[in-house]
C-alpha cells in the first residue's frame, strides 16, 4: 500500500494519498513493526514535502527522529540482555564442566583402591552385572581373580605401613 501512496503522490494525487495514509496508520497502530514505521514515516515526510506543509514536515521528522531514538535505545537493552544471557550460559557450562570433570574423578575414587588403582569390590560387581550374563548368553568364558595375601598383616606390623604398601604396588 506504501507503493501506492508513493505513486499516488507522484501523480499528484494528494487526497487520495492522504487517505490512504491515514488508513495505513491506523492498520500500523494495530500491528506495529519498526520496519512499516519507518516506511511510513518517509511516506509521510515525502507527503509533506510535496504539499508544502513545512511545519508538519518538521513534526514528522521530530517524530521519527524521537522514534528510532527510542528504538534504538529498546534494541541496545535487547543486545546487552542477549550478551548477558550468554555470559550467564558461558559460565553455567563452565561450571558444569567443571562439576562433571570432579564427578569423573569422584567416580573412579569411588570405584577402585586409592593404592593400587585396582578396581574395589563395587566395581567388580557393577563390571559383573554388566558383563557375565552378556558372556554366559554368548557361551564366552568369564573370570574373576582375586589374591589374598596371607599373615600380610604381621608384614606390616613387622615392617612398617610404607613398606607394605610398597611391597603391594
Amino acid at each position: 500500500l506504501i507503493e501506492i501512496v508513493t505513486l499516488l503522490i507522484k501523480l499528484n494525487q494528494l487526497e487520495d494519498a492522504k487517505t490512504l495514509l491515514d488508513k495505513i496508520t491506523v492498520v500500523l497502530e494495530k500491528e506495529p513493526s519498526h520496519s512499516n514505521y519507518v516506511t511510513l514515516f518517509h511516506t509521510l515526510i515525502t507527503y509533506y514535502e510535496a504539499t508544502d506543509d513545512s511545519l508538519n514536515r518538521l513534526r514528522c521528522l521530530k517524530l521519527y527522529y524521537d522514534y528510532q531514538k527510542k528504538w534504538q535505545a529498546e534494541n541496545q537493552k535487547s543486545i546487552i540482555s542477549s550478551i548477558d544471557n550468554r555470559l550467564h550460559l558461558e559460565q553455567e557450562t563452565s561450571e558444569y564442566e567443571q562439576l562433571r570433570e570432579k564427578n569423573k574423578k569422584l567416580s573412579k575414587l569411588s570405584s577402585s583402591d586409592a593404592l593400587t588403582g585396582l578396581w574395589n569390590r563395587y566395581r567388580l560387581k557393577q563390571h559383573y552385572l554388566t558383563h557375565f550374563p552378556l558372556a554366559k548368553s554368548q557361551n564366552i568364558p568369564y573370570g574373576v581373580m582375586i589374591i589374598d595375601i596371607d599373615y600380610f598383616k604381621q608384614y606390616n606390623d613387622a615392617n612398617g605401613h610404607l613398606q607394605g604398601d610398597r611391597c603391594i604396588c
